[in-house]
């Protein structure tokens, strides 16, 4: 299918920042101490990821091509789903995770494994002392794992308005925003129209990181 063609968009709903974590044995207490002893001792350190072409995997690309760091440097491992891959960072196995606060957040407050940044815009009030990327020095790094909601190709003009009428309500309320800042997300309402555009501007986004990163489909 075509992830584009295929469907109707109806909404935007929400987005969130995601967690760049390590694991506790790692000698690194920021992002640029972690960047240093990845350019000094290549291929060491892995990051784990819970699927090739997902925002965890492709936070990593960016990180890596901010840094000036290549794929060598920085071995990623496969793992399928994010129980497995942060058992595996909590344990050692693998050393570096950019990954959903949803997840990650509950081993970052309980010391399981240590937040050097989330990849935001401003830092998120559930971690209000760990900086964002930006402020870590990769001045153009900001990412977010966002979601939407979608109807098959060619769906009546009328019932889509009918769909994202419901869903401007619902995701604008103050407990629907309420819920999901605990949840370390925020409400990203979008109407259909400029839910299409996102898509486009996420789209070429992710193909410029895919491209700088030497990306390819097996």
């Amino acid at each position: 299918f075509d992830a584009v063609k295929d469907f109707t968009p109806i909404s935007g709903l929400a987005q969130g920042a995601l967690i760049f974590s390590v694991n506790n044995n790692v000698p690194a207490r920021t992002v640029q101490e972690f960047v240093k002893i990845l350019k000094a001792d290549p291929g060491k350190y892995s990051f784990a990821t819970t699927g090739f072409g997902s925002a965890g995997h492709l936070a990593i690309a960016q990180f890596a091509y901010e840094a000036g760091l290549s794929s060598l440097d920085i071995p990623i491992v496969l793992y399928r789903g994010g129980g497995p891959a942060l058992t595996d960072l909590i344990g050692g196995q693998v050393h570096g995770l950019i990954d959903p606060m949803l997840s990650s957040l509950p081993m970052v407050k309980t010391d399981k494994i240590r937040a050097l940044a989330v990849t935001g815009a401003k830092r998120s009030p559930l971690l209000p002392d760990v900086p964002t990327m930006q402020e870590a020095g990769l001045k153009n790094f900001e990412f977010y794992s966002w979601y939407g909601l979608w109807a098959p190709a060619k769906l009546p003009d009328a019932i889509q308005k009918k769909l994202d009428a419901a869903t401007q309500k619902v995701m604008t309320s103050a407990s629907m925003k309420e819920q999901l800042s605990g949840l370390g997300f925020e409400s990203a309402y979008r109407n259909g129209a400029d839910f299409a555009q996102y898509i486009q501007a996420e789209t070429a986004r992710y193909s410029t990181i895919i491209e700088q990163a030497h990306i390819t489909a097996e």
